[in-house]
């Protein structure tokens, strides 16, 4: 609550005070967050050594988050006692790990992996299983690939990647330059279906979001970053 503001201030300080009264009980969730507080310096000053710890403590208990958490700091972070080759299958492993949990940034960040490795079908495949958890990049990307047939790699499918966009579209995009990226990719779209393909499009998306809401009203609260 006091990370988000929720109902209280939004408060850094005390958000890390309470994060870590649970981390230190074994809440994984929270050691998964107070990875993130020390990676970004929020209510603690800036320390990547302590985030990979806390981290690594969720991650260890099977916590995606966690997981998550740690297959990105070994991606993204340089530390000195790891070298390039450990960092990259400390990064798959445990990416991996969470996005067969099901959690989508994790199977977004590891399409990355399979881009560099040119495994363009497991790229298709974690960005299908990302973005029908709701990653709205992911399926903004789904969409790109049924529109252009990726390399060959899917059929081309205009009503399917005009469903994908929609879908992106009101989950939303944080910059103007997505925006503007979606709208041409839609218009594209539009020219090339039929009044009625659109409209299957639309009831589809429509179908998504409020399967999409309804599971989001079900999950349990829990710490999330």
């Amino acid at each position: 609550m006091y990370f988000y503001g929720h109902g209280v201030s939004k408060n850094y300080e005390e958000a890390v005070a309470w994060y870590r009264k649970a981390a230190r009980q074994g809440n994984t969730f929270a050691q998964s967050s107070l990875g993130w507080m020390y990676h970004y310096g929020q209510g603690v000053p800036k320390n990547e050594e302590e985030a990979m710890q806390w981290f690594r403590k969720s991650a260890e208990q099977g916590n995606s988050h966690g997981q998550y958490g740690l297959g990105w700091m070994c991606r993204h972070a340089s530390f000195p006692d790891l070298g390039r080759v450990d960092c990259r299958k400390e990064a798959i492993k445990w990416l991996l790990e969470a996005a067969e949990q099901g959690y989508a940034p994790a199977q977004y960040e590891f399409v990355e992996i399979c881009y560099e490795e040119k495994n363009f079908k497991k790229a298709v495949q974690w960005f299908r299983e990302s973005a029908e958890q709701g990653h709205a990049h992911a399926q903004e990307r789904i969409g790109w690939f049924y529109m252009s047939g990726y390399d060959r790699v899917l059929s081309v499918d205009m009503i399917t990647a005009y469903m994908w966009f929609l879908i992106a579209e009101e989950n939303g995009f944080k910059t103007e330059w997505w925006r503007q990226q979606m709208e041409g990719k839609t218009l594209v779209c539009v020219k090339k279906i039929s009044r009625t393909g659109r409209a299957q499009a639309k009831g589809r998306a429509q179908d998504f979001l409020a399967k999409q809401q309804q599971e989001q009203q079900q999950k349990p609260i829990e710490f999330q970053r």
